[in-house]
C-alpha cells in the first residue's frame, strides 16, 4: 500500500477536514454563523487538512523507515507549526484582533488596554486548548488509518503469495502424479490384454478420461461436482485393477449434483493417500472405505483406511502431503470448511465438511 499515493492523501484530508467543520457546525447550532466562527471554522479546516497532507505524505514515511525519533521530532515540529498559523496575530487571516488591540492603545486608556490584552492572551489560550485536541486527533487518526490498510495490504499480499505457492504445487503434483498413475495403470492394463480380457479397452479409456481430466479439465477454479465424482469412480476401478482377487474397497455416494461446485482435484489426495498407506493388498485386513455425501450446499466427505502394524514407507512420487491439504482448503474455503483426522493403531480416518454455496 501506498501511503504517500495522490488519491489516497486527497482522500484522508477531505474526510478529516469536511468532517471536523461538520462537528463544528453541529456544535454551533443554535448560534449565529457570524464571520468569526467561519474564519475558525476555516482555521481548522486548514489546520487539520495540513497535519493530515503531511503526516501521510512525510512523517508516517520516516516511522516505517525505522526513523522513528526524527518522526516524533518533525511531528511535534509541525504541531507547533500549525498552531501558530492559526493562532499568530502577525499573520493575515488574524490582523483584525492586532488592529483591535491597537485601535485601544491609540486611545491612551492603560487599564482598557491592559484588560483588553489580558483577555486576548487569555481569549488565545483557550481557544489553543479547544483547538488543539482536534489537531492531535486528525494526527493521530490518519496514522491509524494508515497502519489498519497497510496490514490489511500485507495481509492480503501474503495470501496472495500462499495461494501462488499452493497453485504451483498443485500443478507439480498433477506432473508427478501423471507418470507415477500412468506407469502402474498402464502396467495393469498390459495385464489384461496378455490374457485378452475385454476389460482391457474400457480401462483404457477411463484412463484417458483421467488424464484429460487432469490435464486440461481441472485448470478451472470450480468444477461441477459430478466431474469430480465421475474422476475418482474412475481412478478407484483402475486401483482396484492391482489385484483381480477383489480388494475391500468401498465408494458410497449419497449426493445430489445440482448447482454444486467443487475446487478441483480437492478429494484425490486423501484418496490417494489411503490407497498407499492402507496395505491394500492385504486381503484379510486392508480395506479403504470412501463416502461422499451432499445436504443442500453441505458436502460431507469420509475416507477411512486400515493401518498396517509395520511402519509403511511413504511412496515420495506424488501426494502434497496433509499440511498442504489443509492449507489449500484454508484458502479454497475459508470458513467453509471443516476437517477432522483420527488415527489410531489400526485405522486412520478423515471427514471433511464442506459449504459449497
Amino acid at each position: 500500500m501506498q501511503i504517500d499515493s495522490v488519491k489516497y492523501i486527497i482522500t484522508q484530508v477531505l474526510i478529516w477536514g469536511l468532517g471536523w467543520l461538520f462537528v463544528l457546525l453541529i456544535l454551533d447550532t443554535g448560534n449565529e454563523f457570524d464571520a468569526s466562527f467561519w474564519r475558525r471554522a476555516i482555521l481548522m479546516v486548514v489546520g487539520t487538512s495540513i497535519i493530515v497532507f503531511v503526516n501521510l505524505k512525510w512523517l508516517l514515511p520516516l516511522y516505517f523507515k525505522k526513523e522513528k525519533i526524527a518522526y516524533f521530532l518533525a511531528t511535534a515540529a509541525v504541531l507547533m507549526f500549525v498552531v501558530w498559523g492559526m493562532h499568530s496575530d502577525q499573520l493575515l487571516w488574524n490582523l483584525d484582533k492586532r488592529n483591535g488591540l491597537e485601535r485601544i492603545k491609540e486611545k491612551k486608556d492603560p487599564a482598557a488596554f491592559e484588560h483588553a490584552n489580558n483577555r486576548k492572551v487569555d481569549g488565545n489560550f483557550r481557544w489553543l486548548v479547544r483547538n488543539l485536541p482536534p489537531l492531535l486527533i486528525s494526527l493521530l487518526g490518519s496514522s491509524l488509518v494508515a497502519f489498519s490498510k497497510l496490514a490489511s495490504e500485507k495481509e492480503k499480499e501474503l495470501n496472495h503469495l500462499e495461494k501462488a505457492k499452493l497453485e504451483t504445487e498443485i500443478k507439480f503434483l498433477k506432473s508427478q502424479i501423471n507418470p507415477h498413475f500412468l506407469f502402474n495403470t498402464l502396467h495393469n492394463i498390459y495385464g489384461l490384454t496378455i490374457i485378452q480380457s475385454d476389460r482391457a479397452p474400457d480401462q483404457l479409456l477411463k484412463l484417458s478420461n483421467i488424464l484429460r481430466y487432469m490435464l486440461y479439465e481441472s485448470n478451472e477454479d470450480k468444477v461441477p461436482l459430478k466431474r469430480e465424482v465421475d474422476y475418482l469412480k474412475n481412478y478407484i476401478e483402475l486401483a482396484l485393477l492391482k489385484d483381480s482377487r477383489g480388494m475391500d474397497v468401498r465408494f458410497d455416494l449419497g449426493i445430489g449434483y445440482e448447482g454444486i461446485n467443487v475446487s478441483p482435484l480437492l478429494f484425490i489426495p486423501f484418496v490417494e493417500n489411503a490407497f498407499k498407506h492402507s496395505k491394500i493388498e492385504d486381503l484379510e485386513n486392508g480395506y479403504v472405505y470412501i463416502s461422499l455425501k451432499t445436504s443442500g450446499n453441505r458436502l460431507i466427505f469420509k475416507v477411512d483406511n486400515s493401518k498396517p502394524q509395520e511402519a509403511y514407507k511413504k511412496d515420495k512420487i506424488g501426494g502434497i502431503g496433509l499440511r498442504n491439504i489443509e492449507q489449500r482448503l484454508k484458502l479454497l474455503y475459508p470458513d467453509k470448511h471443516r476437517l477432522f483426522i483420527t488415527e489410531t493403531e489400526a485405522s486412520f480416518n478423515i471427514k471433511l465438511e464442506l459449504d459449497c454455496a
